[in-house]
């Protein structure tokens, strides 16, 4: 029995995350959502190392914001993914994003999220 890799995904836009949800799924992955930095905080606190990438929006609505996630995911896994998603942060990305990370601005196309996320796992399989 194989096991799936999981992701964290950290959006506030509901219908966002069922789109990215399925995408994860049709392309092999096991993703767990949280609706906002709290509820992701205490998931990474949970198992840090459970999940192999992070997907964070940067404006959750919370005063926990997208980039002190991955700086906390980071923090206690050195080695997971990051890749941000946003509408309108992207030129903060180089000054508060976590080094070695990708940034997408929505509106994302179909199949775009999952398709850099596997090509980030190749390269990292590569160098291992």
């Amino acid at each position: 029995m194989s096991v799936q890799p999981v992701a964290l995904l950290v959006e506030d836009d509901a219908l966002l995350v069922l789109q990215i949800e399925d995408e994860f799924t049709d392309a092999g992955f096991e993703i767990y959502s949280a609706l906002h930095g709290t509820a992701a905080i205490a998931e990474i606190d949970s198992d840090p190392t459970q999940f192999f990438c992070l997907v964070t929006d940067i404006r959750l609505g919370t005063p926990i914001d997208g980039w002190a996630v991955a700086r906390h995911a980071r923090l206690k896994s050195p080695e997971i993914i990051v890749v941000y998603i946003t509408g309108d942060s992207s030129a903060a990305w180089k000054t508060e994003g976590v080094p070695d990370s990708i940034l997408l601005n929505k509106p994302l196309w179909p199949g775009q999220l999952s398709a850099v996320v596997i090509d980030l796992v190749n390269k990292r399989n590569q160098v291992a």
